[in-house]
């Protein structure tokens, strides 16, 4: 049998070393090389002949065929998993194609928009229109995915589940099996749901509350989502705006940069967030002096996350803005994706970012001005819903005080 693991391993290593000296060829097998090289080989033959050995273990024993292909993409995988990171992970070319695709024109889906909540499953915090082929199936906001096609997904592999559910391919049937807790009551249930053509929808969504409150939803932080807001927000005001709602519910992030391009347009000359890395060098966002300075209150919830946070977190130290809602999802790190040669890619947590008084909220949250939860039975947040979206009443409310 092919060595063929190790020897790969070997190579890379040989191809990354510097050897210093010279290298004389004595006969086909053998090389001369300076001890410190050597040793290093030694060394790293150490490290790896375990998993040469566990490889041809499988080989000889294990009851399926597998490939070395898939057995070298496992240790890769392997490297990531071992950081005990759920941002950091190692993806194949074809892992990474699909991360990379944006999601623009039409796709067939089953209409929800989907993160990974506290309890590490797959929720449902949103629809992505008003009638969707998840809602006529009867699924609902909150209910919680665990299986897709009979497959159980956790909220690590989210990227996974999407892909079941959504296709290029034309109408199809989905089976989505959800916890749905109502109270105390904790149902398991099951829907089959029709694949239908779902459009793509704008990071920002704007209109008119009343003659004079706007409502601004940032859907997430694109790479045009501040040029977006400013052009939605000047909107507004030619409509008669003289206060708004700034809704970050159900954020999942996005681009730093776009956070700090619409923090820009609101804040004043401040340190917008920094980040901090194991070295501890830091890098500072700031704002400058001018701002759009009519009263706003910002919405969150428990699915605001990351760049939603960096923008809640500075409007609150600021004390610029009211924070209403509920506790934040809590990420407070930054992650690389760093593309391979090969067409794979890896992406792992490089720095943390603190907001302008120091605060890092990871794992932790941002605590809002005003605790307001939802009903279990809300039939959906969002202008659509503003008189029994509760969060956006209580919104109104400060802003009329």
């Amino acid at each position: 049998m092919k060595k063929r693991f190790f020897s790969v391993i070997l190579a890379i290593f040989i191809i990354t070393s510097t050897v210093t000296g010279c290298t004389e060829k004595t006969n086909e097998n053998e090389v001369t090389i300076p001890k410190e090289e050597y040793d290093k080989l030694v060394d790293n033959y150490k490290k790896y002949s375990k998993a040469e050995y566990l490889q041809e273990q499988i080989h000889n024993e294990f009851i399926d065929e597998i490939s070395e292909e898939d057995l070298i993409e496992g240790v890769y995988h392997g490297i990531f998993e071992s950081l005990d990171d759920k941002y950091s992970t190692y993806m194949d070319a074809e892992e990474f194609k699909k991360y990379m695709e944006v999601s623009s024109g039409t796709y067939y889906g089953i209409g929800v928009r989907i993160g990974s909540d506290e309890m590490n499953l797959i929720h449902i915090y949103d629809f992505t229109a008003s009638e969707t082929p998840a809602m006529k199936a009867g699924l609902k906001i909150n209910d919680q995915i665990i299986k897709v096609n009979d497959k159980e997904y956790t909220g690590e592999q989210l990227e996974k589940a999407i892909e079941v559910m959504k296709s290029t391919e034309k109408e199809g049937t989905v089976k989505i099996t959800v916890r749905r807790v109502t109270g105390e009551k904790i149902e398991i249930l099951d829907f089959d749901v029709e694949r239908e053509e779902i459009r793509y929808i704008e990071s920002i969504q704007s209109d008119m509350i009343n003659d004079t409150v706007g409502y601004i939803r940032i859907v997430q932080f694109d790479e045009v989502a501040g040029k977006d807001f400013k052009e939605h927000f000047k909107n507004l005001e030619k409509r008669g705006m003289e206060s708004y709602i700034l809704d970050l519910r159900s954020n999942p992030g996005g681009l730093v940069n776009s956070a700090v391009e619409i923090a820009d347009f609101l804040l004043g000359e401040t340190i917008v967030v920094y980040t901090e890395d194991k070295y501890g060098e830091r890098i500072y966002h700031r704002s400058d002096s001018k701002k759009e300075d009519i009263p706003f209150v910002v919405l969150v919830n428990s699915l605001s996350a990351s760049a939603a946070e960096i923008l809640s977190g500075a409007i609150q130290d600021l004390k610029e803005a009211p924070v209403v809602g509920v506790q934040t999802f809590g990420k407070g790190i930054v992650q690389k994706v760093i593309p391979y040669h090969d067409g794979s890619a890896y992406k792992y947590t490089v720095s943390k970012y603190y907001t302008p008084s120091g605060k890092n909220i990871h794992e932790i949250g941002i605590t809002p001005d005003y605790i307001v939860e939802l009903p279990d039975d809300i039939k959906g947040i969002g202008i659509a819903f503003k008189d029994t979206d509760v969060q956006i009443l209580k919104a109104l409310e400060l802003l009329n005080n």
